[in-house]
């Protein structure tokens, strides 16, 4: 089974959206294997927490593909001249880049 079939039985969207296969299936294609893993993840863990998630198959995709784009980061330098330390604040967390060899900050 490919990771569109696990996302489409995952929505399980009424048979109202069955029109919109199509486009969702065009939308998870255009995805990173990695960004399809953390979309996918994203809606089975709100899913499990009752939490919810668009009726519509390709907004449920979209926005939580959105969440995913919206993280925040921060250079290393910028977040040291804002903070004055390199230790976690704010929700802030520090993060190495090892294929850049860089370190950055994510706002978690």
């Amino acid at each position: 089974m490919d990771s569109f079939d696990l996302i489409w039985q995952l929505l399980s969207p009424k048979i109202e959206y069955a029109n919109r296969k199509r486009a969702c299936y065009n939308l998870w294609q255009s995805f990173s294997e990695d960004k399809k893993k953390t979309v996918f993840n994203a809606i089975k863990d709100k899913k499990a927490k009752g939490l919810f998630v668009d009726y519509n198959p390709y907004f449920a995709i979209m926005k939580n593909s959105q969440l995913m784009s919206q993280r925040q980061e921060m250079s290393f330098n910028d977040y040291y001249a804002k903070y004055g330390t390199t230790e976690p604040r704010d929700g802030w967390v520090r993060t190495f880049l090892p294929d850049q060899q860089k370190t950055i900050y994510i706002k978690k």
